[in-house]
């Protein structure tokens, strides 16, 4: 009777000692493993490291995370910050400074990007050129939030500098200095 409650017990024992290694290989085994764009941000991240003005990506919101590897294809210089009323990424993409904010749930709110002449919509431009013909472009902010898209646009001549706003195709002047 103790042999074979011993020989039972040696069996339990081999069994669970091989189910444990197999369950092990296939974690470790290239094979079984998934790769998910979150994984892959994660790992170019170096998940837990800390730059100058970034935060922990492992405090970011998942979906959050899955908007941008979609949204964005070959983004440089990212960094992530949490903010109180959810999330900011900084990156640059196409040459373009972009500002993505996310807020607690990981829905994106707003997109802010800033960039130059050469890379402004020809019937934007063309808008602002009509009247400002004299003047020289020299910065577009661009912020898309609630599905429109508003432009301020930094133009200046010889006399002053002016800040152009344009939504809805609808043009004015919200700021106007004099040079000295």
């Amino acid at each position: 009777m103790k042999k074979i409650s011993f020989t039972c017990l040696g069996g339990i024992f081999l069994l669970s000692a091989i189910s444990s290694s197999f369950g092990q290989l296939a974690a470790t085994s290239s094979k079984f493993k998934r790769s998910s764009p979150v994984d892959q941000i994660a790992a170019s991240e170096k998940v837990n490291h800390r730059d100058a003005d970034g935060d922990y990506i492992n405090n970011v919101n998942s979906k959050a995370l899955r908007h941008f590897t979609k949204a964005y294809q070959n983004p440089s210089e990212v960094k992530w910050v949490k903010l109180t009323t959810g999330f900011r990424v900084h990156f640059v993409s196409n040459g373009i400074d972009t500002r993505t904010y996310y807020n607690k749930r990981g829905a994106c709110e707003a997109i802010v990007r800033y960039y130059y002449e050469k890379d402004m919509s020809a019937n934007i431009r063309h808008q602002v050129k009509t009247i400002y013909y004299d003047f020289k472009i020299f910065l577009i902010t661009e912020i898309t939030a609630d599905h429109k898209t508003a432009y301020l646009i930094k133009i200046e001549d010889n006399t002053s500098w002016k800040t152009v706003k344009i939504v809805d195709n609808e043009m004015e002047v919200i700021e106007e200095y004099s040079k000295s």
